[in-house]
């Protein structure tokens, strides 16, 4: 018996049928992807809290140089720059308060090396408030 012919209904119903399964299986792929587990975040570097810590003994010597004699002013210059700080003020050349300036910011400096995380970082601001009280004595006002 001779093959029939396709009629245009069983084409059109075949066509219908593979376009729904073709259609179904992307969207099922969708589906599928959007319930894996997603990627999980790169994590952000941890910020250092020893950052602020630089920040506030620099402003601290910064403003006990305001007034300060120039050994101490060039004291501070060579403490700030090992810690990486470039704002550095001028020695001042009025009397001021400057002394118990110089006192406050061996307290803050004590406190720091206290506080900071990083070894070289507490040998570094115990080393500026040995300089620091060495410089007072020095002057007779440790």
């Amino acid at each position: 018996m001779p093959a029939r012919p396709f009629s245009r209904r069983t084409a059109l119903g075949t066509f219908g049928i593979l376009t729904t399964v073709g259609l179904t299986g992307c969207s099922a792929r969708a589906t599928i992807d959007s319930l894996k587990a997603p990627t999980p975040p790169t994590p952000s570097a941890p910020t250092n809290p020893d950052v602020g810590l630089v920040a506030q003994v620099g402003r601290a010597m910064t403003t006990a140089d305001s007034a300060a004699p120039a050994a101490f002013a060039r004291l501070h210059h060579a403490q700030l720059s090992r810690l990486g700080e470039t704002s550095v003020a001028s020695p001042g050349t009025s009397g001021g308060n400057w002394r118990s300036a110089q006192k406050r910011l061996v307290t803050t400096l004590t406190e720091a090396s206290v506080a900071a995380t990083e070894t070289d970082l507490v040998r570094l601001l115990a080393s500026a408030t040995a300089g620091q009280r060495q410089l007072l004595r020095a002057r007779g006002l440790g």
